[in-house]
């Protein structure tokens, strides 16, 4: 083993998302206190192991890790590993008094897919080493308004992504992914029941009902000195911005799409809102009560709170959007001014 000289036993924490639980929020968080955590003995890999949220992690374990991550593949898995090991040997060799690594990638939970690839994370370290596993999870017709949010921002059209009565069919974005009872077992074969810690992505049920203090009580740093004060990081964008996105960076061409989008969360004016009734969206997550229920009873031992918190979102007719020039004249005007 390549931690053979050390005398402390290394602990790792895994923070897996889910995506839209706060992720970026937490790794702002991370990356501004790496040195203030490493004096409690934990080290962070922000700044070592490369990209903030560690998509590395997926490319030195999955085949199929996704085109997205795999454009930024420009070596094989194999390489990636061998990577991956010198700089985790780097990280815990910086300070012999560092007995954790914190790890923080949605992409955890939204790409490894399999028994086989969480398999293949765990054997990255040795065989002695402690796990910890952290996971946000927030009721299911939220993650899927993120999904879909995240997609129109991408540039994918509305009428082209996936709707919520086929998304479980998908190998990625699917049944793995929006079943948690699924999704926590494979975490569980491979890590065992104690490691896996289940916290609700909601401000009524954070620690002083702030995500960033819950996440430090949750992997148990001393909160004194650390920043704590970030504000929401990618925000979302309400369904107008959304459904004329890819109008407005056509419009605006000499202009990348990610500071479009940065311009649209300061000029958007519209509120929050969802293309999806309060019906439909009640009705997608009532197929998951029963997962939710074996969740919360396996993983906490407390009732399911997502039966007592039902989703109400301003429903915007696509159709009606589509038909209003005068909501695009709209976003235009305000967006000319601040680009201006």
């Amino acid at each position: 083993s390549w931690l053979r000289n050390r005398m402390q036993k290394l602990k790792v924490i895994f923070h897996i998302g889910t995506e839209k639980t706060g992720t970026t929020s937490i790794q702002n968080f991370i990356r501004a206190n790496r040195d203030l955590i490493k004096n409690q003995g934990t080290t962070t890999s922000p700044g070592i192991i490369g990209n903030q949220n560690n998509f590395e992690l997926v490319l030195a374990v999955e085949d199929t890790p996704g085109a997205d991550l795999a454009a930024h593949r420009n070596k094989s898995k194999i390489d990636f590993k061998e990577q991956f090991i010198q700089d985790t040997q780097r990280l815990i060799s910086e300070d012999e008094a560092v007995t954790t690594i914190l790890y923080s990638s949605e992409h955890l939970s939204s790409r490894l897919v399999t028994e086989e690839s969480i398999q293949s994370l765990k054997k990255l370290f040795p065989v002695n080493t402690d796990f910890e596993i952290i996971v946000y999870l927030k009721r299911q017709e939220q993650l899927y308004l993120g999904y879909f949010a995240e997609a129109m921002k991408a540039g994918i059209p509305y009428n082209k992504i996936v709707k919520m009565n086929d998304i479980m069919a998908r190998e990625r974005y699917g049944a793995a992914y929006y079943d948690y009872s699924n999704l926590l077992a494979r975490w569980e074969k491979v890590f065992g029941l104690k490691a896996i810690k289940v916290r609700v992505f909601d401000t009524s049920f954070f620690y002083q009902n702030d995500l960033i203090s819950d996440f430090i009580q949750s992997i148990n740093l001393d909160p004194k000195n650390l920043k704590v004060d970030f504000k929401e990081s990618n925000p979302s964008l309400s369904p107008e911005c959304l459904f004329y996105l890819n109008d407005i960076c056509d419009k605006f061409s000499t202009l990348p799409r990610h500071k479009v989008i940065s311009i649209l969360e300061q000029v958007d004016y519209f509120k929050k809102g969802s293309f999806f009734t309060d019906d439909q969206l009640a009705s997608f997550v009532s197929g998951f009560d029963d997962s939710n229920n074996r969740v919360f009873e396996r993983y906490t031992g407390k009732p399911n709170p997502f039966l007592f918190k039902k989703s109400t979102m301003r429903y915007v007719n696509v159709s009606e959007i589509a038909e209003s020039k005068t909501v695009y004249d709209k976003i235009v005007s305000i967006f000319s001014r601040l680009h201006n």
